[in-house]
């Protein structure tokens, strides 16, 4: 469209940590009571808190069912 080129091109570090921040919240809100400490067990990473991920990187998981 004429006009509208470039202008969502540049995505601000604050911009990412408002969406996230926004995802996370939805994503606690959506767990079964106890669901989130299992899902610890699996990805430990996630009791310290948000690991932003490298732009482009991709994570694939299937933990087994214990």
């Amino acid at each position: 469209m004429k006009g509208i080129t470039r202008v969502y091109d540049h995505v601000t570090p604050a911009m990412v940590n408002e969406i996230l921040d926004v995802l996370e919240e939805r994503w606690l809100r959506s767990l079964y009571p106890g669901e989130r400490a299992k899902l610890v067990s699996w990805f430990p990473h996630l009791r310290s808190g948000r690991a932003v991920p490298a732009l482009g990187a991709i994570a694939i998981s299937s933990p087994s069912d214990d």
